[in-house]
């Protein structure tokens, strides 16, 4: 067993569903919970869960006002910037 796979089914799992999905496919990997995957999403989830607010309430809000460029260029400068200064 490779030692990220449970990680990996883990991010594959929300990739491509809900969170749900991932812990499914986590503990089919890993059903003695011996990694320490959902720790680590569970910290991770916290930066990501502040950026999905923040997008959720002011997306709709810029593109009704005509401003969906600023939102573009707003999040793509953001992710450049995450990117290359973790």
């Amino acid at each position: 067993m490779y030692s990220n796979q449970p990680e990996s089914f883990q991010v594959w799992g929300c990739s491509t569903g809900t969170v749900a999905m991932g812990k499914v496919f986590l503990n089919i990997v890993d059903s003695e919970g011996k990694s320490k995957t959902l720790d680590d999403y569970a910290l991770a989830d916290v930066g990501v869960g502040m950026v999905e607010i923040v997008i959720v309430n002011f997306a709709p809000e810029l593109m009704m006002t005509g401003q969906d460029w600023l939102l573009t260029l707003v999040t793509v400068v953001a992710g450049y910037a995450i990117l290359l200064f973790p």
